[in-house]
C-alpha cells in the first residue's frame, strides 16, 4: 500500500444493512453484504470459486426454505491496511485489504 492510497475515514451500515464506506480522498461506496461475502478472499472461498462443481441432477427436488438474508455484523482492523468482517452467515476468515474493498466498487455515492 502506497502513501496515495485512499484509507476508510468512516463505516457505517445503511437502513438497507449495505456497508458505506467514505474514504479519505472523499469518495463513498456502498457494498451489499452479499457482494462482500460473494467477494471473500480467504484461501477456503477461492477455492470453493475455482472448483468445478458437479452437473445438477435434472431431478432436482425444489424446497420451500428462503434462504436468509445475509448482514455484516462487525468489522474488525488488522493493521493499518485491512478489516475482517463477521457476516450473520458464511465465511468470516477473510482479509479485505482497503485495496481490495476499494476495487469492489458497486454503486457510487456523492456525500
Amino acid at each position: 500500500m502506497s502513501d496515495l492510497t485512499p484509507v476508510p475515514k468512516g463505516l457505517e451500515r445503511t437502513s438497507e444493512g449495505h456497508l458505506l464506506i467514505r474514504w479519505s480522498d472523499g469518495h463513498s461506496q456502498m457494498l451489499p453484504p452479499k457482494m462482500l461475502l460473494d467477494a471473500c478472499p480467504c484461501a477456503t472461498c477461492r477455492e470453493k470459486k475455482e472448483t468445478p462443481t458437479a452437473t445438477e441432477s435434472p431431478l432436482k427436488i425444489v424446497g420451500s426454505v428462503r434462504p436468509e438474508p445475509v448482514s455484516v455484523m462487525s468489522m474488525t482492523p488488522v493493521g493499518n491496511y485491512a478489516y475482517t468482517i463477521s457476516f450473520s452467515k458464511g465465511c468470516n476468515k477473510g482479509i479485505y485489504t482497503f485495496e481490495y474493498l476499494r476495487d469492489l466498487e458497486e454503486e457510487s455515492v456523492e456525500t
